[in-house]
């Protein structure tokens, strides 16, 4: 059975701009607003197939793996991306950014392994319990807590101070 359109607006309506700001902080534009639509695509489509049982972690599902794809396909051949190990933080950061605390907190969040920045980014910055956050990601729940625990961990290190309270507020502000 199928999902109606007016069972799914509230859905993309809430979820619209934090897509938005998800993939603005590992893709640069115009990209990461493609991956925005192109997500939203996928979602209503696949709604009207079938039912979906938890829409938001089906939505946020697709956003995640869109993100993979992506910062797979930009990676050199050579380059083996282990979204588990890797950033998507590339080498081009200007002076005057050091000095930004905002982009000194969105740097450091960047530099995370994916998988963390993601996991900390979804439970942290959009609220997802982390059932959802483990449904998203289809990780089991222990390994999400690992994953934002882990992420903490290097923000502690790299920001010495700063709380994940600041970083989500950073991150939420797009």
């Amino acid at each position: 059975m199928q999902q109606t359109q007016s069972a799914l607006d509230p859905v993309i309506k809430d979820n619209w701009p934090k897509l938005k700001r998800f993939f603005r902080a590992k893709i640069p534009e115009p990209d990461c607003y493609e991956l925005v639509q192109e997500t939203l695509l996928v979602f209503v489509k696949k709604s009207r197939e079938q039912e979906i049982e938890k829409p938001r972690a089906y939505l946020w599902g697709i956003a995640r793996l869109k993100a993979l794809q992506y910062i797979t396909s930009k990676r050199v051949a050579s380059a083996q991306f282990d979204s588990t190990i890797h950033s998507v933080v590339g080498p081009q950061t200007t002076l005057s950014a050091r000095f930004d605390r905002r982009n000194k907190l969105i740097n450091a969040l960047r530099e995370l392994p994916t998988e963390c920045q993601v996991a900390f980014e979804l439970h942290h910055g959009e609220g997802l319990t982390i059932d959802e956050v483990s449904a998203v990601m289809d990780q089991s729940p222990a390994t999400v807590k690992r994953r934002i625990k882990n992420a903490r961990e290097l923000l502690q290190k790299a920001l010495a101070g700063v709380s994940t309270q600041d970083v989500a507020k950073v991150y939420q502000e797009g």
